[in-house]
């Protein structure tokens, strides 16, 4: 048995997030030739429309992206090569290409075992082209190496569909939902910066002072229903019933009352609701459960 056995791939945010770096690294190559990050976008305007591709009006490179989504990066690799494989070396053209093919080939609804040597085979090139990158970058993120995790991951639990991202989402709500709600929701740099500073002085805090309380008490073993099985097992049961017919005999006894002050001492020819009807105490006393209200003339004939 192995306790990280229990750990999965997390496709959105490692294949998500390599894909991310490709394009930014795509981005500076474009940027460093003069207009030709215009040439793209002009590309991508002239597309024809087609039904599921997304047409990136706004701009396609990543600087052009605001906060771009999982499902608007894999719409994004439908479009990349074809826009800027004559603007990149050919290298970089045959390593986003061997990326897109791991990625469309892992993230299959069902795999057999010629699928999942495929994977490894489009891994295997994309490993043996990524050294182009490596002037923009030192390569050293864990998520590229975790690329290597999927196929035994999905030959021990299945496709990637089955899978949960709740493992790496978990600090997402103390360490980014929660500080964001203390911002301002400006432009990206101002918001991270206000989020690292209240996250800074937060956990400056709680080395100061220590933890927060708990914002409820832990659930504990209360004797009540061990009470109530005790209760209803004795003669208490007979009062309870006892009690219920009581309460409904006093509510009848007070709707008569109610009807007798609109209809008599009001002069209402319809009732009014008990909430607005004076209250009268003496209605709680059992006593007053056998009463009788009569109207009498002068000479006290009812």
């Amino acid at each position: 048995f192995d306790i990280y056995d229990a750990l999965t791939v997390d496709d959105l945010h490692q294949l998500g997030g390599v894909y991310r770096h490709l394009i930014g690294f795509v981005e500076k190559i474009i940027k460093q030739q003069r207009g030709k990050a215009t040439l793209v976008q002009q590309r991508c305007k002239g597309l024809p429309h087609y039904t599921g591709m997304k047409r990136f009006d706004k701009g396609f490179l990543l600087s052009s992206l605001t906060n771009p989504t999982y499902d608007e990066f894999r719409k994004h690799m439908q479009l990349v090569l074809c826009l800027v494989y004559d603007l990149i070396p050919l290298q970089c053209t045959l390593c986003i290409r061997a990326f897109v093919d791991f990625f469309t080939q892992i993230n299959s609804k069902e795999h057999t075992e010629a699928t999942l040597s495929a994977a490894d085979e489009y891994l295997r090139l994309f490993y043996l082209y990524l050294p182009c990158f490596q002037d923009l970058s030192a390569m050293k993120a864990p998520k590229i190496h975790m690329l290597t995790k999927y196929t035994r991951d999905i030959r021990l639990k299945g496709p990637l569909d089955g899978y949960s991202t709740m493992n790496s989402e978990r600090m997402h709500q103390v360490n980014a939902k929660k500080p964001a709600k203390r911002t301002n929701y400006r432009d990206h740099v101002s918001f991270t910066t206000q989020l690292g500073k209240f996250v800074e002085d937060r956990d400056a805090c709680i080395d100061m002072y220590g933890p927060p309380p708990s914002p409820s008490a832990p659930l504990q073993e209360t004797p009540t229903k061990l009470a109530l099985k005790t209760l209803l097992n004795d003669d208490w049961a007979r009062r309870l019933d006892d009690l219920e017919r009581h309460d409904q005999q006093l509510y009848g006894l007070r709707r008569s009352v109610v009807l007798y002050l609109d209809s008599i001492t009001r002069q209402r020819s319809h009732p009014i609701s008990v909430s607005r009807c004076m209250q009268l105490h003496s209605l709680d006393i059992k006593l007053y459960q056998h009463m009788v209200l009569a109207e009498t003339n002068e000479d006290g004939v009812v």
